[in-house]
């Protein structure tokens, strides 16, 4: 398990996806291809349901890799690299399957890129569907010593698909509702200037419909 943990840290993709190197292992009854990503020929088409990935984040680290996703000249050119990949991580996703793609951002001269929401774009050019993007808050972020701005404790989870009539399973994530009362919905004003007038929200019998937030959980 230590060394397929390693693999997926280095590959460019990760779960049922090629990554960088030439070995196979067998996980459960997931198998996990190391080779290239960028061509996945081994994979037949709509032949993935899930695809889970964090590739390796711009400028970040080296893995002494030639050519290795990360180490781009420029971010143009490292999005272009994760273009390739997601084009062809298309053409293996089933249509009711669903990609999720955890990635990270960068300052260049004290400018946040703003790379998920660039990467994020060019995936809806390729023709994915956004369905969510998750913020993921970290309990434990990277320390960072700055003193010109707020200090960076979340990253985002994309949640793409290339049909809406993907598989979700809702009711295995539902959460549990924070007490027995029901709930109002806010008042507000819809686009012909009329105030919205709803009705009181109704607890679900299986639990509640979790947000696109989450938080890291640490275990003792």
């Amino acid at each position: 398990m230590k060394t397929i943990e390693k693999t997926l840290k280095t590959s460019s993709m990760v779960s049922v996806l090629p990554s960088r190197s030439c070995e196979k292992y067998l996980v459960s009854n997931y198998v996990i291809y190391n080779k290239f990503s960028e061509n996945m020929e081994d994979l037949e088409d709509e032949s993935v349901n899930p695809v889970i990935t964090s590739p390796p984040y711009y400028s970040k680290r080296n893995y002494g890799i030639p050519d290795q996703i990360g180490l781009e000249s420029s971010i143009d050119k490292y999005l272009d690299s994760l273009e390739r990949v997601f084009t062809e991580t298309k053409r293996v996703l089933m249509d009711n399957g669903a990609l999720f793609v955890v990635i990270g951002d960068i300052y260049v001269d004290g400018c946040l890129q703003s790379i998920p929401h660039r990467l994020a774009i060019r995936l809806m050019n390729l023709g994915f569907i956004q369905r969510n993007c998750i913020v993921w808050k970290k309990s434990n972020p990277k320390p960072e010593g700055t003193t010109k701005q707020w200090s960076t404790s979340t990253e985002f989870v994309f949640f793409f698909t290339k049909s809406l009539i993907h598989r979700f399973d809702i009711d295995a994530i539902r959460v549990p509702y924070k007490n027995d009362a029901l709930s109002n919905p806010p008042r507000h004003r819809k686009l012909n200037g009329q105030m919205q007038v709803g009705t009181s929200n109704f607890h679900h019998p299986l639990s509640k419909v979790p947000s696109d937030y989450i938080e890291t959980i640490e275990f003792l």
